[in-house]
């Protein structure tokens, strides 16, 4: 598949289409929809694993923003958005980005192929 270049974590867990897995070496950018359930279980696995270390990427990655922000409100904004990330529980917080939502999706769908033929 044809994707602008390799994602941040962040920009990855944003979308809903594709993952970037290794092969042979080389980053490959996999559909979604062209993986199997084992895959996409093995994935939505590793995901769940490692929520921890995803989520206090993404709160530092907050953090940083904050440096380039002017005005009251953005900051406002910005402080009101890290309060609420930080207080959520990791596994929670992966659970509901768009990625691991289509994650579980797909995954169930064929699941249900599998089971019900």
């Amino acid at each position: 598949m044809t994707h602008p270049g390799p994602m941040s974590m962040a920009e990855l867990l944003e979308q809903r289409e594709v993952w970037y897995a290794r092969e042979e070496g080389e980053l490959v950018c996999v559909r979604l929809d062209d993986m199997d359930a084992r895959h996409l279980a093995n994935l939505r696995g590793w995901l769940v694993r490692n929520a921890d270390k995803m989520h206090s990427a993404a709160l530092g990655s907050l953090w940083s923003i904050g440096s380039f922000l002017q005005g009251e409100q953005a900051l406002i904004d910005l402080d009101f958005c890290i309060a609420g990330m930080a207080e959520a529980d990791p596994v929670t917080w992966i659970e509901e980005q768009p990625l691991l939502v289509a994650i579980t999706k797909r995954l169930a769908t064929l699941l249900e192929q599998t089971h019900g033929n």
